[in-house]
């Protein structure tokens, strides 16, 4: 359903007096002008009233000084007939009605504009908002599926995580940049030990003395053969039995053999142990150094979970963003401001700017065809021709809002409101 609206006419309002604003049959952009503090604000702000059921502000007191009550007619045409909107404030509350052209009331007057009202957002007022106040303004339009305001929280706090994991990364990799590293990784991890050395010496003594002690005997038994051999003739018993103990000295020397160690020439444990500190802190060295390079493998593959965490964070609010209906084509939601094709809002051209604010101050308004411009005095005259073609182009209605009497239509002076000389307010 299309509704445009026809007329308005505010008596007794805030600083408003008496004001009547007629729109033409097509859209358009009607300037209303003044000096500050005569009322025009009090104009926009009394359409804006009737519409939304009335500011919540307890204190707020709209009947102009002198008066006893204010009152806001609004005739509206919708595709099957005219609309009358009428808001009356008393002393004792607010009344809203709402009629068709011929008379009969609505029940639930409030509840039917709501079918066709959106909420009024100023196009230029986007201009002068900050990144952040346009970005909740659109968050507060578009539901994006996501709370970015949590999302942007839970973030932060995963890249402060990272931050200080890498930092710690940055402290084990300098702990792990010593000296003879490859050497170091090459030690054993367990301290050499004084009294093992010790006693694997002692054990490495006595095996040797316990082989002299039987190579000396096998030599002697050997020379006894020569001695023997040489009396065969006559000793041929006794060379039988010393044979014999020459066996038994060979199985003996086998199986002692059996019980040799890797034993080290007895005066390379001596070296040893006059090394054994000097190694022993290598040894510390080597561990520490192990150490830190385990924990710096685990840190990084924290440091790598959490990147792929934000990554998927940035997926899904990319997702979110993408799927989200926006009111304009290429409307987006960058770090700081909102965009339109990537660029943001801010360093759009001021006529772009317009455009876009038009444009998502439309798609607000469910059926309405009426945008409110309250800061349009800021705009040059390139500018407000931007705004009237749009007005034009797209068959809407705009009240815009000037400092001066320069171009204005309507034209507010203490209260009162009345058509500019030389302008035709609504053809």
């Amino acid at each position: 359903m299309s509704i445009r609206p026809i007329s308005f006419s505010i008596e007794n309002y805030m600083r408003v007096k008496l004001a009547e604003i007629t729109f033409g049959e097509n859209g358009e952009v009607i300037w209303i002008g003044g000096e500050n503090d005569q009322g025009k604000s009090s104009c926009l702000n009394a359409i804006e009233d009737a519409f939304s059921g009335g500011r919540k502000n307890k204190d707020f007191t709209p009947i102009h000084d002198g008066a006893n009550k204010a009152v806001i007619i609004g005739k509206l045409q919708t595709d099957s007939g005219e609309l009358i909107l009428k808001k009356v404030y008393t002393e004792s509350g607010a009344r809203l009605e709402l009629l068709s052209g011929e008379g009969a009331k609505f029940s639930s007057p409030q509840a039917k504009l709501d079918e066709f009202l959106g909420s009024f957002i100023d196009p230029e007022s986007m201009i002068g908002m900050s990144p952040k106040e346009r970005k909740e303004l659109m968050l507060s339009i578009v539901d994006i599926g996501i709370d970015l305001q949590k999302w942007e929280c839970d973030r932060l706090n995963l890249f402060n995580e990272r931050t200080a994991v890498n930092r710690d990364i940055k402290t084990l990799e300098g702990k792990c940049n010593v000296p003879d590293k490859d050497a170091l990784l090459k030690l054993p991890e367990e301290h050499e030990s004084v009294i093992d050395i010790i006693d694997e010496k002692n054990s490495t003594q006595m095996w040797t003395a316990k082989q002299q002690q039987i190579c000396s005997s096998l030599d002697y038994s050997h020379k006894k053969i020569f001695d023997y051999e040489k009396r065969i003739h006559e000793l041929e018993v006794a060379l039988d039995e010393e044979r014999v103990r020459f066996k038994a000295l060979e199985v003996e020397i086998s199986e002692h053999d059996k019980t040799a160690g890797d034993w080290l020439p007895i005066s390379e444990y001596d070296e040893r142990i006059k090394n054994v500190s000097d190694l022993n802190s290598q040894i510390d060295k080597a561990n520490a150094l192990r150490e830190n390079l385990e924990e710096l493998k685990k840190e990084k593959t924290k440091s790598f979970g959490i990147t792929e965490e934000i990554n998927m964070m940035d997926r899904t609010r990319d997702d979110a963003l993408r799927n989200a209906k926006w009111p304009v084509e290429g409307l987006g939601i960058g770090e700081e401001d909102i965009t339109h094709n990537g660029i943001p809002f801010s360093q759009l051209s001021t006529s772009k700017r317009l455009m876009l604010g038009m444009e998502i101050g439309r798609s607000e308004q469910e059926d309405l065809k009426l945008l409110i411009m309250r800061s349009a005095n800021s705009l040059d005259a390139s500018n407000r021709k931007v705004v009237e073609q749009w007005a034009e182009e797209n068959d809407y209605y705009i009240l815009a809002e000037i400092v001066g009497t320069e171009g204005a239509d309507i034209i507010i002076e203490d209260g009162v409101g009345g058509v500019a000389d030389g302008n035709s307010q609504g053809n």
